[in-house]
C-alpha cells in the first residue's frame, strides 16, 4: 500500500482587520491531482480569451474579459470551499462585544463572503505551494 499523505497548512489572517492578529485559517494542502485541474481550468478560461482576442472586437474582448473575472472568482471561491477546513476569527456578538471563535466546514461559505477573491487567491497559492515558488512570473 503506498502513502497517503494529507498535510494541512495554516493561513495567516493577522493583515485582514485590526485585531486579527490571532486569526488564521486551516487548509489542506491541495494534491496533485487538485492542483492539476485547477490550473487546467484557469488555461482553459485563458485560451478562451486567446480565442476571442484573435477576433479582434474589442467589444467582445472587454464583454468576456468580464465572463471570464466571475469564472476566476468562483473557480478560486469553489476550490478554497474544497480546501478549508477549519481556523479562528473575530465574530460580533449581537451585544457588539467581539470575540475569537473557532470555525470548521459549516461555516466555510461564510469565510469565503468575507474573505473575497485577492485573499481567496492568496490562500490558494498557499494551499497549492505557489507561494513558496523561488522564482515568480
Amino acid at each position: 500500500m503506498g502513502l497517503n499523505i494529507v498535510a494541512t497548512r495554516k493561513f495567516s489572517l493577522k493583515d485582514f482587520a485590526e485585531g486579527w492578529g490571532d486569526c488564521f485559517i486551516t487548509l489542506r494542502a491541495a494534491n496533485e491531482a487538485q492542483r492539476k485541474g485547477y490550473a487546467d481550468r484557469l488555461m482553459d478560461y485563458q485560451s478562451e480569451m486567446d480565442e476571442v482576442k484573435a477576433t479582434g472586437d474589442e467589444s467582445k474582448i472587454k464583454a468576456f474579459g468580464a465572463e471570464l473575472d466571475q469564472k476566476a472568482d468562483a473557480a478560486v471561491r469553489e476550490f478554497a470551499a474544497e480546501l478549508i477546513v477549519g481556523g479562528k476569527v473575530i465574530t460580533t456578538n449581537d451585544d457588539g462585544t467581539t470575540e475569537l471563535v473557532n470555525f470548521g466546514k459549516d461555516d466555510v461559505s461564510t469565510i469565503i463572503e468575507v474573505l473575497g477573491f485577492a485573499w481567496l487567491n492568496e490562500l490558494v497559492e498557499v494551499a497549492t505551494g505557489n507561494d513558496r515558488l523561488k522564482v515568480r512570473i
